[in-house]
């Protein structure tokens, strides 16, 4: 599970920084 939260904090993390820049 903490690996799944972990995980689910990357991808919304790198998906933010790609709204960010564009």
């Amino acid at each position: 599970l903490s690996k799944s939260v972990e995980l689910h904090d990357k991808v919304i993390g790198h998906y933010l920084n790609i709204k960010h820049y564009q």
